[in-house]
C-alpha cells in the first residue's frame, strides 16, 4: 500500500515536471504572458502602423496588458531601468527561463521606440525583429527544458519509487529468511 501511494505522488510530481517544462519554465500565474506578449506586440505595431507616434502606442498597448506584465514591462517609454528596478524589484532578475524572455522583449521595444523617437525614424523593423526573437527564444527555452527533463524526471525516481522497491525488495528478503529458517528447525 506504501509503495503503491509512492508511485502515485511519484507520477504526479513527472507530470507536473512535465507541464512546466512544456511552458518553458513559467509558473502557473505567467502562462498567459506568452500569448499576451505576442499579441501586445502585434497591438503596438498596428497602433504605429495606423499613425500614433510609439510612444502613445506604448501607452495604449500597456492598458490593455494585466498588470503582472504591464509591471514588468513599464508603464511609460521613457521610465529608467534604475527607476523601474527600485519600483518593481521583480525586475532585477528573479526572473529565469522564459520568464525573462519575455521581460527582456518588452525592454527592448521600449528600447526601440526611444532609439526611433530620438533619431527621427520609424520602429516598426526594429520591433518586428524583436518579436521574431521573442518566437526564437521562447521556443529555445521550451527545448532547453525539455532536454533538462529526462534528468528532472531522475528526482521522483529516486526519492519515492527507489524506496518503495528497495522496501519490496527487502520484505521478500525477510520473508524468503522466515521461510527458510521455518523450513530448518522443521
Amino acid at each position: 500500500m506504501i509503495g503503491l501511494s509512492f508511485g502515485i505522488a511519484a507520477a504526479i510530481w513527472l507530470l507536473k515536471i512535465a507541464e512546466k517544462a512544456r511552458w518553458g519554465g513559467l509558473k502557473g500565474n505567467q502562462k498567459h504572458w506568452v500569448l499576451a506578449s505576442q499579441s501586445a506586440g502585434e497591438r503596438f505595431l498596428a497602433l504605429v502602423r495606423s499613425g500614433v507616434p510609439g510612444d502613445l502606442a506604448w501607452s495604449q498597448m500597456i492598458q490593455t496588458l494585466d498588470a503582472s506584465l504591464a509591471l514588468s514591462w513599464g508603464y511609460t517609454v521613457w521610465k529608467d531601468d534604475e527607476e523601474t528596478m527600485s519600483v518593481n524589484p521583480q525586475r532585477t532578475g528573479a526572473y529565469s527561463g522564459a520568464a525573462q524572455a519575455i521581460v527582456r522583449t518588452g525592454d527592448s521595444i521600449r528600447k526601440a521606440i526611444q532609439v526611433s523617437l530620438i533619431e527621427g525614424r520609424p520602429c516598426i523593423e526594429r520591433v518586428e525583429a524583436v518579436l521574431v526573437s521573442l518566437r526564437d527564444e521562447m521556443r529555445a527555452c521550451v527545448q532547453a527544458e525539455l532536454g533538462l527533463l529526462s534528468t528532472r524526471a531522475l528526482q521522483p525516481l529516486f526519492f519515492l519509487v527507489a524506496p518503495a522497491l528497495f522496501g519490496l525488495l527487502v520484505m521478500g528478503l525477510y520473508l524468503g529468511w522466515l521461510e527458510a529458517s521455518n523450513e530448518i528447525f522443521i
